[in-house]
């Protein structure tokens, strides 16, 4: 198949991925433009990739657009620093659980122009890194989804000081952002209301949702929010509704999903207040989300042919999402 474009694998098949079948689809495939290895992350792969890298010489250039390690845990760090350089054509980039580091992503081609850029749980990258290479690198300037979702609890990458300073460098193209795991304060209340104009998926960090009811009481464009970093005790049942500020109060549109920890949702989930609002309660695999009887049909050019909201995988290719990909970008934890 020499014309062979996209390539989509995962983790149920890597055993099958061996030298031959990666050096065909990395190498020798001048078409290439799209390839996801979502999950594979067994000692094989590894290994063979590895392998792939010190048998044979590599060109400077790849043809590759949209590259996909989703999870992919197992490569090392050399593996990044040996690949990323010669991504020059790169728009998608999904390295979400990886050990990407500092070097390999300030290694980016500046040809690049970056829509889609997933560093989540990349606990090998450093604030400062990231920040610098919003504020100066020329192929962040057109990011379109981006998420530095963390778990905190293992690994925060943004102190309140690092989303202070990264705010207001973000790009007026961005419509998902994800800082879900960043420690937050009030002071950030004033830098996102200069974002919730442009985005339309928002995920944030450990702020209380009484500090956000006046910035969704003004116009905005945020039709997913992520409140899933908060506990009961940084929810109060009526910011969510039975109160005339309420998130989900008929004025709040275009707010459509709103994402929870399971223990605020199945508190919610129970509550008759909730379908009289117009919601309704929802859960895929460990997700759990409260969502508008009036949601609207999600599809975006920028989904690339996912309609749902909140997608923590970036997808390669234009298609339906389903099984396998639909439960790394819709059903799992981070």
């Amino acid at each position: 198949m020499p014309f062979l474009r996209e390539f989509l694998a995962q983790e149920h098949v890597e055993t099958e991925l061996g030298f031959e079948v990666l050096s065909k689809l990395l190498l020798e495939l001048p078409k290439m433009q799209a390839v996801d290895f979502a999950g594979c992350s067994s000692r094989q792969f590894r290994d063979t990739i590895a392998s792939l890298l010190s048998s044979r010489p590599w060109p400077s250039q790849l043809t590759i657009r949209r590259l996909s390690l989703h999870k992919c845990m197992t490569l090392t760090t050399p593996v990044f620093e040996a690949i990323l350089p010669r991504l020059v054509h790169l728009t998608h980039l999904d390295v979400a659980a990886t050990r990407i580091n500092d070097t390999a992503l300030r290694a980016i081609p500046h040809q690049a122009r970056l829509t889609h850029l997933n560093l989540a749980r990349c606990s090998l990258l450093t604030a400062p890194a990231v920040i610098d290479f919003v504020r100066s690198h020329p192929a962040a300037k057109s990011l379109v989804f981006f998420s530095l979702s963390t778990d905190a609890v293992s690994n925060q990458l943004l102190s309140t000081d690092d989303v202070s300073a990264l705010l207001p460098i973000l790009p007026r193209t961005l419509r998902s952002f994800s800082i879900r795991g960043s420690s937050m304060d009030p002071s950030h209340i004033p830098l996102l209301k200069s974002l919730i104009g442009q985005l339309e998926e928002l995920a944030i960090g450990r702020l209380p949702v009484v500090h956000l009811q006046p910035l969704f009481a003004e116009d905005h464009t945020v039709r997913y929010l992520d409140l899933g970093d908060l506990n009961e005790r940084d929810i109060e049942l009526s910011t969510i509704f039975s109160s005339h500020d309420s998130l989900i109060n008929a004025g709040r549109r275009p707010l459509e999903v709103i994402e929870l920890a399971e223990s605020v949702y199945k508190r919610l989930s129970r509550s008759a207040s909730l379908g009289m609002a117009g919601w309704v309660a929802n859960e895929i695999g460990s997700r759990y989300w409260i969502v508008s009887v009036r949601t609207s049909d999600g599809h975006r050019p920028w989904k690339m042919g996912t309609k749902g909201w909140g997608m923590r995988k970036v997808p390669v290719a234009v298609a339906e999402v389903g099984g396998m990909f639909g439960s790394y970008m819709f059903g799992q934890k981070l």
